[in-house]
């Protein structure tokens, strides 16, 4: 596998510290004893990734405008070559964060997390009276012009709240938003057997994501909708024997391809969704070399190599020459492995030709 010199983009978790606790929420904020970066490792680390033509840094937490000199570090990449996406919850973008957000050229998006599309469904999965202080930091973002778009996790919570939500990202201005599955890291391990979708309810959800999608405004994508479309291509494969057919491998994850993530004490993953497969730290090394050649990455990238026909829960499987395992994220969070396929993701457990329960 031919490695880039540099990843094109990076995924920057900037702290721990958040001001919602979110039962759904696959980060670790609660581990007193993880600290994070001081603000020059930071800007350190930002100088560095311009240095190696980095093109895109996309920052998240935690919640980012909890850190006291999110200003400073916005300061730095808006002077650096590269472009800038972040992730919030919107509650602190008040009049003044909105309106020093505007100045800064090389942002181009601003993803807010959206649950609900009234306090009864947000305000369940977020916390009393988030829905009314995201709503105000949205309107401020979008009095500003900026570019808006929405996250959704979709659950039991508010997969039927979808069509709506959708509208009111809408009715903000956004120009798009994504829906998306539920992990089990976090606190969405903790409560994924009341938050995750039974195969029926997320056959109902899939039907509500493709008409939404029909219509266009704004724009709706996912993994819901990607994975339902892979669903759709092996109900069409025929009934006949197809396990001579050549395997596919463990290709279904496009971390360290084209980028990695940083999290907030300055370990270095694969990406944000595997916090704990820690390929080495910003103190001890160099990014660049960390990318390159750390022993950690090199075994990750072999994945890609692991043929479903060799693992045990897929060797007679019918599919195995047109599935790609999924993403590592859940069988790492559920068995401590990436080697595996995502069984939230297997189609014999969607189908029911196969029992699973994660918990």
């Amino acid at each position: 596998m031919k490695i880039l010199r540099a990843p094109i983009s990076v995924f920057v978790s900037l702290t721990y510290l958040c001001d919602l606790r979110c039962r759904h929420c696959a980060v670790y904020s609660e581990d007193a004893t993880l600290i994070d970066l001081e603000t020059e490792n930071w800007l350190g680390l930002f100088e560095e990734l311009a240095e190696l033509k980095v093109f895109r840094l996309r920052l998240s937490g935690g919640e980012p405008f909890m850190r006291k000199d999110i200003w400073i570090l916005l300061d730095e990449i808006q002077r650096l070559p590269m472009r800038l996406s972040i992730n919030t919850n919107a509650t602190l973008t008040d009049k003044q964060a909105a309106r020093r957000l505007k100045g800064y050229e090389k942002l181009d998006e601003l993803m807010v997390s959206l649950d609900g599309s009234c306090p009864e469904t947000h305000d369940a999965l977020r916390g009393a009276g988030s829905f009314e202080k995201v709503r105000r930091g949205v309107e401020n973002l979008l009095d500003q012009s900026l570019p808006v778009t929405f996250y959704c996790t979709v659950n039991r919570h508010n997969f039927r709240d979808l069509a709506q939500i959708a509208a009111l990202a809408g009715a903000w201005g956004a120009r798009a938003i994504k829906f998306n599955d539920l992990l089990p890291e976090g606190r969405g391990l903790v409560h994924y057997r009341e938050l995750a979708l039974r195969r029926e309810e997320w056959e109902e959800t899939l039907d509500v994501l493709r008409d939404l999608r029909r219509l266009q405004r704004p724009a709706v994508s996912g993994s819901v909708l990607d994975q339902g479309e892979m669903y759709e291509a092996m109900k069409r494969i025929p009934a006949r024997d197809e396990r001579s057919l050549p395997s596919n491998s463990l290709s279904g994850c496009g971390a360290l391809v084209q980028e990695c993530a940083v999290r907030p004490d300055g370990w270095i993953t694969p990406c944000d969704r595997l916090p704990g497969l820690k390929a080495g730290h910003i103190h001890e090394r160099r990014f660049g070399e960390i990318w390159r050649t750390s022993e950690v990455f090199t075994r990750f990238r072999r994945r890609r190599e692991v043929l479903l026909s060799d693992l045990d829960e897929c060797r007679d499987c019918p599919y195995h020459h047109a599935c790609t395992g999924g993403c590592p994220a859940a069988p790492y969070a559920l068995y401590g492995r990436v080697n595996e396929r995502n069984p939230l993701g297997c189609y014999r457990i969607h189908s029911g030709q196969e029992i699973f329960h994660v918990c």
